[in-house]
């Protein structure tokens, strides 16, 4: 015997059907929240991958440049300390108009190199460039030493001819010496204890001299 309950029309097969209906919806609607939670998780996820992948490349830059930084301060400190001797051995002079002067050498240049280091140089070179309308570009050495102890002094006390060739005896007197002077750049080059070679001027920082220099 088949019993079928109703309940306002309604027979057991609908209401079977009717929470069917609602089940699957309600599975449905879980379906649908899953599936948009996994997307906004797989988006967060791509984004705080993308925010580690820029702030990796961000750090490995900064790494990267403080190691350049620090290679440019080491190497910086390196040229500073292969300086510290060079820097001893100092040159002065000046250029002035001769008491008695000849028109073939109207200027006197006079001048000291002095090793105020603790250790000595070697091959030391004293000397400028000059011009002349008939011989051109040529170097003028003005002293030297082999080896030059700490304390020591080299001088050098010169006649310089007229750069032009033009100076009239009577115009290098001494009211018109600022006007006649020739600008002359003396230099003096050496060889430090480990065996680097350098240049310098009256007031020049020291430079290395490479080879063919």
């Amino acid at each position: 015997m088949m019993i079928v309950l109703a309940v306002g029309g309604a027979t057991s097969a609908d209401w079977l059907e009717a929470w069917s209906t609602f089940a699957a919806a309600v599975v449905g609607l879980a379906a649908a929240v899953f599936t948009l939670w996994l997307l906004l998780h797989q988006i967060a996820e791509a984004r705080r991958a993308r925010s580690d992948a820029i702030q990796s490349r961000e750090e490995a830059d900064q790494e990267r440049d403080l190691a350049r930084r620090d290679r440019e301060f080491t190497a910086a400190e390196r040229r500073e300390n292969e300086k510290a001797q060079a820097r001893t051995v100092l040159l002065d002079y000046s250029i002035s108009s001769k008491l008695m002067p000849s028109i073939d050498d109207p200027f006197r240049l006079v001048g000291v190199v002095t090793n105020f280091g603790d250790s000595p140089v070697l091959d030391v070179d004293v000397f400028f460039e000059y011009s002349s309308p008939d011989e051109g570009k040529s170097i003028v050495s003005l002293a030297g030493a082999f080896v030059m102890s700490s304390g020591e002094k080299i001088g050098f006390d010169v006649n310089l001819p007229d750069p032009d060739g033009v100076v009239p005896l009577e115009n290098v007197a001494a009211e018109v010496v600022g006007v006649l002077i020739p600008h002359v750049e003396v230099v003096v080059e050496f060889t430090d204890i480990a065996g680097r070679r350098w240049r310098r001027g009256r007031r020049d920082d020291p430079e290395r001299v490479t080879r063919g220099q």
